[in-house]
């Protein structure tokens, strides 16, 4: 009986070892600790040095992602120092999107963060941006996560405050509220 916990142990053993292996030689390995989407997002930004010479960190616990009300983001339209960011997809994005919103999809966030970094590192370091809606995100509607985790992932890269409009795209059309891109 001794025997064969001890060979159970064993065998149990040898597969995590063969495990990790596999693992460290996949291309994408598989985290050995949680993270978030948004951390993975940003670790994914950050790990290949994309963001000019790796000089964004990876920032944790600088700042939480709140939610914003449709009456307060409507408030905001308009307003230079507010930047709105559709999480969507791409094509999405095109068929119509919040007016002045840019695209930085959770699919293409690699590529649409570098676009972007310029108009992001400007808000960031505008002394006018003091209070706490200066970025926004949202998604498709109040089911969809893309906006969350967006937002999440520019909070790791150092970008804060950031907001989210829960209710999406969805709950804007429904206000009847103006449109761009349709």
């Amino acid at each position: 009986m001794k025997q064969d916990f001890i060979g159970f142990l064993a065998l149990v053993a040898i597969s995590a070892v063969i495990g990790l292996g596999v693992n460290q030689f996949r291309a994408n390995p598989l985290p050995l600790v949680y993270q978030t989407p948004g951390e993975r997002l940003a670790a994914t930004v950050v790990g290949r040095n994309s963001v000019e010479g790796g000089e964004w960190r990876v920032k944790r616990d600088a700042w939480t992602v709140t939610g914003i009300s449709l009456d307060e983001l409507r408030s905001l339209l308009g307003k230079p120092e507010v930047l709105i960011l559709d999480a969507r997809p791409t094509g999405f994005y095109k068929r119509g999107h919040i007016p002045s919103a840019l695209s930085l999809s959770k699919l293409d966030f690699q590529r649409d963060f570098t676009r972007l970094l310029p108009r992001l590192r400007e808000i960031s370091r505008d002394p006018r941006h003091t209070t706490h809606d200066q970025i926004v995100v949202y998604c498709y509607d109040a089911d969809c996560d893309d906006g969350e985790i967006v937002a999440q992932a520019l909070v790791q890269l150092g970008f804060a405050p950031v907001r989210v409009f829960k209710g999406g795209w969805e709950a804007w059309k429904a206000a009847r509220l103006p449109v761009e891109g349709q």
